[in-house]
């Protein structure tokens, strides 16, 4: 992968790219990460597309942004599909990248040919986070990225593993007792790499403001993957956001992970994969 830097308007991302292999796929990554969190699905997918995958703005090496709602997201990869695909792509988004996703293939029906849409979290990160373990989880990171990006990755990485969340009514849990050591310290290096204000849309309740995410659904034409974590573990897909997308979705095909969380291409890849190869196989066959 070779990364180059694709202005957006007044900014630039970041992106990584691989070799011309098939059809254009577009990677968009989660809140909080970079285009690296895909390198365990990364050789299968470039063995059949000419990958892309972006830091969103703010995250990794891409520039930092006036605004880090949902809709500033989908702005940026409208604006990079637009440009660097004109005859359409495919587009795989994980989180709010899932959401991203939905978003460019709803308002730019022309231009994505199909889309995966890996547990977008939606009202679990709206009007729902207060319920969850992320409002926690998410003011915590926020202080870790405002006070000790300084740090080295090591150090982040033990501040990251204390990080105790839960949900109001449950018990709190530190982060290394259910994450491994090596995702922990991703996390971390990310994290020294991000904008702390992207996390404020999210801790100030405003990172969907403005994203009226079901009235795109109906306007989304192309065939359409959606992966659901089980909520048990993690997921964070709610199962009203799912029927209203069996409802508007035209051509759509949904595949829950029983006992799976929400980081599905990471933690479960080979499930991940046997799911989405065929699917993409379909759409270019």
């Amino acid at each position: 992968m070779q990364e180059r830097r694709v202005s957006v308007g007044t900014h630039s991302l970041n992106v990584a790219v691989g070799p011309e292999n098939g059809p254009p796929l577009v990677l968009l990554h989660g809140v909080t990460r970079c285009w690296r969190d895909w390198f365990p699905v990364l050789a299968p997918l470039q063995a059949a597309f000419h990958v892309w995958a972006m830091d969103h703005r703010g995250h990794g090496k891409s520039d930092r942004a006036n605004g880090y709602r949902v809709e500033d997201y989908v702005s940026d990869a409208v604006r990079l599909i637009e440009e660097q695909f004109p005859n359409g792509c495919f587009v795989i988004g994980h989180s709010l990248g899932a959401m991203v996703a939905a978003a460019v293939a709803a308002l730019r029906p022309g231009l994505v040919r199909g889309v995966v849409l890996e547990d977008p979290p939606y009202e679990t990160m709206g009007t729902r986070i207060d319920l969850t373990p992320y409002a926690d989880f998410f003011l915590q990171m926020q202080s870790l990225a405002e006070n000790y990006t300084e740090e080295s990755v090591p150090q982040l990485s033990e501040r990251i593993g204390a990080i105790r969340i839960g949900a109001p009514s449950q018990p709190k849990t530190a982060l290394k007792e259910i994450r491994d050591a090596a995702s922990i310290r991703f996390s971390a290096a990310c994290l020294k790499s991000l904008d702390a204000a992207v996390l404020e849309g999210i801790t100030d309740r405003r990172w969907i403001e403005g994203h009226d995410y079901r009235s795109l659904f109906p306007r989304i034409q192309c065939p359409t993957l959606v992966l659901q974590g089980d909520d048990a573990a993690g997921g964070t897909l709610t199962k009203d956001d799912v029927e209203a997308m069996k409802v508007a979705i035209v051509d759509l095909c949904i595949h829950t992970f029983a006992g799976c969380g929400h980081q599905l291409h990471g933690a479960h890849t080979a499930a991940f994969l046997s799911v989405v190869l065929p699917f993409l196989a379909g759409q270019h066959a």
